[in-house]
């Protein structure tokens, strides 16, 4: 098991605490804003360096949710020694709390500039923003072999949680889909696992079948018709076309099943139901999950493994996504 740092959990890890007012708010030596919210009905010891925590958390900047761990997979991450006052993150509470207890802390925006500690604000953020990071501690472990069998039992009771979420994202996502396609009175086919796809050409030659290397071109737009990533633009960092194993998870489920209703020349368009896509990754800055897409492809060759060198099986690029 790996365990999270908490500076990346508090650049990700975003949330407020309604209710609480700025002059409740104490300050950590480096200058951070925080509350801890005692549990009186918990006994126990502050936690100690070497000590694990098993927390829940929430996002939020300024008044926006981005998202938390509430219902799913907890975090697990490792109490360090107490800093000199220069961390300026969550992390400084850690020793602060005992199990059952929360915890939130105010980061200004601007403080993190100033400290240098993000020299480069990001697209979504501005100066006199606040990151709100908030944290409940669920659990507290001595050892790691403690820590590990928990994790161990979390990712069992996740797996159940995640196959609920996903079996209901799948019927409001193929809802989604027959929507669009009526609207746009677009006569579609359905594979096996709801990949809706119109072959304008078909191709000849050699079948995209598994086993088999494939070259396409390709352009990925949301349902918006806002272009996420292409081998078609220089501005998207990758052009040529792009090669790779079919059957072997090179890209995303849904473009992997697609494909292989086409041969060398094949065009076609799929549209992609978020399960088989990203899931709750959004596609684009700001952008929602479970997000369903449609993905423009011409096979400009396909080939047997044997006549073809051997290939790395990248996915497809989608961490230089056009913002």
């Amino acid at each position: 098991m790996k365990y999270n740092s908490y500076r990346v959990l508090m650049i990700a890890a975003i949330a407020m605490i309604a209710g609480c007012s700025k002059l409740d708010y104490k300050k950590t030596k480096s200058g951070l804003l925080y509350k801890v919210i005692a549990t009186s009905d918990t006994k126990g010891e502050l936690a100690k360096p070497g000590n694990i925590l098993k927390l829940y958390f929430q996002r939020k900047l300024n008044d926006s949710v981005l998202d938390n761990n509430y219902g799913k997979m907890p975090s697990y991450v490792t109490v360090q020694a107490t800093t000199q006052g220069n961390d300026y993150s969550p992390s400084e509470l850690f020793t602060m709390v005992k199990k059952g207890d929360s915890a939130v802390s105010v980061i200004l925006i601007d403080s993190l500039v100033k400290k240098g500690l993000m020299p480069t604000l990001p697209p979504f953020m501005k100066k006199g923003d606040r990151i709100i990071v908030s944290f409940k501690v669920k659990d507290l472990f001595t050892s790691d072999s403690l820590a590990r069998a928990d994790n161990m039992n979390e990712e069992i009771l996740d797996q159940g949680r995640q196959q609920k979420e996903m079996a209901g994202e799948k019927t409001k996502e193929d809802k989604e889909i027959q929507d669009f396609l009526a609207a746009n009175k677009i006569d579609a086919q359905k594979t096996s696992n709801g990949v809706y796809y119109v072959i304008s050409n078909p191709g000849t030659g050699l079948q995209a079948d598994s086993g088999r290397i494939a070259s396409m071109n390709y352009r990925g737009t949301t349902f918006k018709g806002q272009t996420f990533d292409t081998n078609m633009d220089s501005s998207f960092h990758h052009t040529g076309a792009y090669q790779f194993p079919v059957g072997a998870h090179s890209v995303i489920p849904g473009l992997d099943e697609g494909v292989r209703f086409l041969k060398k020349g094949g065009k076609a368009k799929f549209y992609v139901p978020a399960v088989l896509a990203y899931g709750p990754n959004p596609v684009v800055q700001g952008g929602k999950p479970y997000e369903n897409l449609i993905f423009e492809i011409e096979l400009v060759d396909v080939k047997d493994k044997s006549e073809t060198p051997k290939t790395q099986g990248l996915k497809i690029d989608t961490t230089q996504r056009k913002k």
